[in-house]
């Protein structure tokens, strides 16, 4: 009997010394970059617990049922059998925003494989220098060639701002020419590559060995940079200051036709108020003709009709319904018509041959055809966020209302769907007013002092 008793007592203690052991993934050559750890919590818009340091993010496996991809000779093994064979690494001291892409792409690659990767900075010991043959996916300008090669691409793009994503040998490179390029960079291969259910399941990931695929700023609008999943970075650059004309203090609409800007300065000591439209040269942001004062009351917000070649002002108070059309030429008022509901802003989808407008007295917006019939749904039920409301703008995906005090931008889809709302509060103070996009940045701008001039910024979303 003692002697089945010591057995079963052996059994037990092997069954806990196996249970206490852990099972690592990694790489599969050694390296000794510094790594990049958990101490430090990112802050992110929306929330997060993600954190990063001067230790180590260890690559996890999840519990889930392992399942692979059957090896081939035309892909390459990301994760294999539930271990990684990559590692991510990174500049030494990095942008905030790099590490938290790089942190966020990896929490991306976990949910699609149960698996998560090392991330570690690019910096050697001295004596050591990069090994060419070891696995692993560079993110932005780091000290590997493979990421020289790719910031060398500047030649042949010219001026333009541009993203890869390419094999490089044993490199995957991520590389965008401008923190902004990066992060589209990024996004690319997370739409493209992780969330591809060819590429990834539980336990694996593999990519097609001649992936190499270019981004060109030219065809990115802001829609490209804004999810509803993921955390939004804004990056504020001053552009131009707006300067009164006489009267006219106080800034209200701005749209732009893709060659200018146009922006409407308001006088609020007549009654009811009047307009000025200055026209700007985008080239050069130098003001190149002021309109005479036009009869665009309050002039809160105004758009670029593609179709018909005018700009159209939507009044505001005190007549709400009122809209007119101008011919961004002259400047001069060419018609102004009643649309039967009261509306505060607008904006133009010429895809779509449709206006947005947001409806006044409340959040609400409805879409129309190019005569201002309803399409769809009468009213979109917008958030109610409590904040001012102020212009609007869009692109071919998405609906974009400026909102001040606190300083935000709403966004909802065609369809009339809430996707997120993107605060800014805390990198300008001032009273926003008007929303437009020039390829994928926005332009906004504020009031600063309401007696002499306002301002113009862009804004970048990433």
């Amino acid at each position: 009997m003692r002697k089945q008793l010591r057995i079963i007592a052996l059994l037990f203690a092997l069954v806990m010394l196996l249970c206490a052991c852990e099972l690592e993934g990694g790489n599969d050559k050694e390296s000794t970059p510094e790594l990049i750890g958990d101490d430090t919590t990112l802050e992110l818009d929306g929330g997060s617990g993600v954190t990063t340091a001067d230790t180590t993010i260890e690559a996890e496996t999840g519990e889930q049922t392992e399942t692979s991809a059957a090896p081939d000779d035309e892909h390459i093994q990301i994760i294999e059998n539930g271990k990684p064979n990559y590692d991510i690494i990174i500049p030494e001291n990095p942008p905030q925003a790099l590490s938290e892409q790089a942190v966020l792409l990896n929490k991306e690659i976990k949910n699609a494989t149960g698996v998560s990767l090392t991330i570690k900075t690019d910096k050697y010991k001295p004596g050591e220098k990069p090994d060419s043959a070891v696995r692993e996916i560079l993110i932005g300008l780091t000290n590997r060639p493979a990421s020289q090669r790719a910031q060398s691409q500047k030649a042949t793009y010219g001026k333009k701002q541009y993203a890869l994503v390419t094999l490089d040998g044993a490199k995957l490179v991520i590389y965008g020419s401008d923190s902004q390029m990066l992060g589209a960079a990024v996004i690319w291969f997370a739409d493209n590559c992780v969330g591809n259910t060819a590429n990834t399941g539980i336990g694996y990931f593999r990519l097609q060995k001649d992936l190499d695929h270019a981004l060109l700023e030219d065809y990115l609008t802001p829609s490209y940079f804004i999810s509803a999943d993921r955390p939004s970075t804004v990056t504020l650059t001053h552009v131009m200051d707006i300067k009164s004309i006489g009267n006219h203090m106080v800034l209200q609409g701005a749209c732009t036709d893709g060659e200018y800007a146009y922006v409407i300065l308001e006088n609020q000591k007549e009654t009811p108020s009047v307009g000025i439209i200055r026209k700007i040269e985008l080239a050069t942001w130098k003001v190149v003709k002021d309109s005479k004062p036009l009869a665009i009351d309050h002039g809160n917000d105004i758009c670029y009709n593609s179709k018909t070649g005018q700009l159209v002002v939507s009044h505001n108070a005190p007549d709400r319904t009122k809209v007119s059309f101008i011919n961004p030429d002259t400047l001069e008022l060419v018609e102004t018509i009643k649309i039967g509901y009261e509306i505060y802003s607008i904006t133009y989808n010429p895809e779509l041959d449709r206006y947005a407008l947001g409806i006044s007295h409340g959040f609400n917006f409805v879409i129309v055809d190019s005569n201002f019939n309803y399409v769809g749904k009468k009213f979109h039920i917008g958030q109610v966020t409590g904040f001012t409301k102020q212009g609007m703008d869009s692109d071919e995906k998405y609906i974009y209302f400026v909102q001040s005090w606190e300083n935000c931008i709403v966004v909802y889809d065609w369809e009339g769907n809430y996707i997120k709302t993107i605060n800014f509060e805390d990198k300008i103070k001032h009273e926003s007013e008007a929303i437009f996009h020039i390829g994928r940045s926005f332009y906004i701008t504020f009031n600063i002092n309401y007696n002499t001039y306002g301002a113009l910024y862009r804004v970048d979303i990433s």
